[in-house]
């Protein structure tokens, strides 16, 4: 059970850390209607609450800096997905240098291997 518990937790974690990143964005609240993102408010509480949760009951499976790891992953995750959408933007990938497109992959895939040794150290 506590394997069970762990990945329920780290998906839980992707889902937090993905409402935060799209609630923290500027372009995406300015444009979304309110009610889309009142919702979206309401649900990351309950995740959030969830979370809480979890780590009470699971206090045993769960690692002791969990709160940094918790931090670490939402930082990492939304520069990751901003990395992302950067390097699927073909127009920035045709007009920037080379050297600029490969630090960002570069960048990326560190970032991208980051968040599963943070998943690893959840998941133990």
């Amino acid at each position: 059970q506590s394997k069970g518990a762990k990945r329920a937790y780290v998906e839980l974690l992707k889902v937090v850390a993905n409402q935060r990143r799209q609630l923290e964005d500027e372009s995406f609240t300015s444009r979304a209607p309110a009610k889309v993102t009142a919702t979206m408010r309401e649900k990351l509480a309950g995740y959030e609450a969830e979370l809480a949760s979890m780590e009470a009951q699971y206090s045993d499976v769960v690692p002791r800096a969990i709160d940094t790891i918790k931090a670490d992953y939402c930082r990492i995750f939304k520069l990751s997905a901003s990395q992302k959408r950067q390097l699927d933007n073909k127009k920035f990938v045709n007009e920037a240098a080379a050297q600029e497109v490969e630090a960002l992959r570069a960048s990326h895939a560190a970032n991208e291997a980051h968040l599963k040794q943070l998943e690893a150290q959840i998941l133990g």
